[in-house]
């Protein structure tokens, strides 16, 4: 009986102390603080993630902005209902070059692409891809002015009679 009594303490003992290192061990990741990527180093993941999207070869140039969330919402996404905090820092990354983009396969089983000079692509500070996109070759991203405010998503305008 003794050993039957001592046999479950050590076992209490034992998953106590598991317990207790799972917590500590959870709690140390969470609280760990990663430093935040150089700008070179944010242009240079943006670069691997458009080279696996459909950017061809070598950019003809890179152009990078860190910004709140609130900026990149004002020039790309203002009708966003993310829940991040709108001070978070992100980067925004213009990179020009042949863009292919290529869709799903049709019912015959080919499948198209649409051609772009440019593409953007959405980072926090760890270097996370967050977001990615492109514009028309008629409407390039321009990071050195303010965002324009959009009050309503685009529509198609009907043909004049």
């Amino acid at each position: 009986m003794r050993r039957k009594i001592f046999a479950f303490s050590l076992l209490s003992i034992f998953t106590v102390v598991g317990i207790f290192a799972m917590i500590i061990l959870f709690n140390k990741g969470a609280t760990a603080t990663t430093i935040p990527l150089s700008q070179s180093e944010i242009e240079s993941k943006a670069l691997v993630h458009a080279h696996k999207f459909g950017l061809q070869d070598a950019p003809t140039s890179i152009l990078s902005k860190q910004m709140s969330i609130s900026e990149y919402n004002a020039r790309l996404d203002p009708f966003s209902k993310d829940n991040i905090k709108v001070d978070s820092q992100v980067w925004l990354v213009i990179l020009k070059g042949k863009v292919i983009v290529t869709g799903a396969p049709n019912a015959s089983g080919t499948t198209s692409g649409i051609n772009y000079d440019n593409m953007w692509i959405l980072l926090n500070t760890d270097g996370e891809v967050k977001g990615w996109g492109t514009r028309p070759d008629s409407k390039p991203l321009d990071l050195s002015v303010p965002p324009q405010p959009i009050s309503a998503w685009p529509t198609l305008s009907s043909p004049k009679k």
